[in-house]
């Protein structure tokens, strides 16, 4: 795993300081706070199931721990939503058959029409003939 940088180190500290139930733990309900203040996507049972495996509460240890997971995942969003705009040549907000094709002719490939045909068939699930950044962006996590 990433190391994270001593600015990033020094945030999460403060974030946990911030949160800290005076035992140098945090619970739950402040995690919760904290992903949601930050943007980071985490159902109310997930945090609880985290909180859980932790022993009850969370210290900075672990804090810091999940903390620089989600912002590593934050940065993985970014860059997949930074490749979604590349590909999206004709800028409506979806990625289509003509921009695939288009994006690997600027790498250099091309692909037979049954080549392009399979890869928007694993890119589009819903089975529309594009492909929106959401989609996008959840189906390369996966």
């Amino acid at each position: 795993m990433e190391s994270l940088t001593e600015d990033q180190v020094v945030s999460i500290r403060n974030v946990f300081d911030h949160y800290d139930k005076g035992d140098g733990t945090i619970g739950a309900k402040q995690l919760q706070k904290v992903f949601r203040k930050f943007g980071a996507k985490a159902t109310e049972a997930e945090v609880e199931d985290m909180v859980k495996d932790a022993g009850g509460s969370i210290d900075l240890k672990e804090f810091t721990f999940l903390m620089g997971r989600k912002m590593r995942d934050c940065d993985v969003q970014a860059e997949l939503s930074a490749a979604f705009d590349e590909m999206d040549h004709d800028q409506d907000g979806y990625i289509s058959v003509e921009d695939v094709e288009r994006s690997f002719l600027t790498t250099g490939e091309s692909l037979l029409p049954e080549e392009l045909r399979e890869v928007m068939r694993e890119i589009d699930a819903s089975n529309t003939g594009k492909v929106s950044k959401a989609q996008f962006v959840k189906l390369m996590l996966v």
